[in-house]
């Protein structure tokens, strides 16, 4: 009956909805879609089902609409503020495990496929068009199933630097010399920056693989 009802049910509230707009749905609507339905979203140490994150150590909630709207690093509620610095922290205090030799081993096992043969990372982009509807299809990248494969294995919760600073890890993958002399914790911080960077710009990992970036983080893996 529930079932059968639910199509009904979606036509009142979307009327009633564009006739009482609230802005916050559509923003958990979209950062649910990006974390939890994209290429790497079931490898994610995350899901995010509600724009507001409760913290019991500060009593407070952080709201990362806001903060990724505006980089300010404080959330919307003016009674329980939460600032960037004490989110930092928050996410300081989830620390993961170091790899085990195997999984050194898995992923330096990677450089021969990804940089053995003449792989294309891109094998084509979809989208990027307008259908019948009217509405536009965003382009996006279909990856070699290498790639896809070697992301997910990167992904896993011991490569993970829950608080890395992108900034500094994109200028430290560019200086081959930071890579050469780089331990595990480094390599976690630039390997996580490869990982997470295709959340915000589509293509990423192909300029990742291609740029060398990655070669030289594995050949680094290996002689530690």
């Amino acid at each position: 009956m529930w079932i059968e009802s639910f199509p009904c049910l979606k036509e009142i509230m979307d009327f009633y909805f564009s006739e009482h707009p609230k802005p916050e749905r559509e923003f958990q609507q979209l950062i649910a879609r990006e974390n939890n339905d994209s290429t790497i979203s079931n490898e994610s140490e995350y899901f995010i089902s509600d724009v507001e994150v409760a913290d019991s150590d500060y009593v407070s909630r952080f709201d990362p609409r806001f903060y990724i709207a505006s980089f300010a690093g404080y959330g919307l509620h003016t009674d329980c503020m939460l600032t960037l610095s004490q989110f930092r922290r928050i996410v300081s205090r989830m620390k993961t495990r170091m790899p085990t030799q195997q999984e050194i081993n898995e992923l330096v096992g990677f450089l021969p496929r990804l940089y053995g043969e003449q792989l294309t990372p891109i094998k084509k982009w979809n989208g990027g068009r307008q259908g019948q509807d009217g509405v536009f299809i965003m382009p996006g990248p279909e990856y070699d199933p290498v790639v896809d494969e070697f992301f997910r294995v990167a992904s896993k919760e011991c490569w993970a630097d829950y608080d890395y600073p992108p900034e500094e890890a994109g200028r430290m993958l560019e200086n081959p010399d930071v890579i050469k002399t780089a331990d595990i914790n480094q390599i976690k911080t630039m390997l996580t920056y490869c990982v997470r960077g295709e959340r915000f710009c589509d293509g990423h990992w192909s300029a990742m693989i291609e740029g060398g970036h990655v070669r030289r983080l594995l050949e680094r893996l290996a002689e530690i």
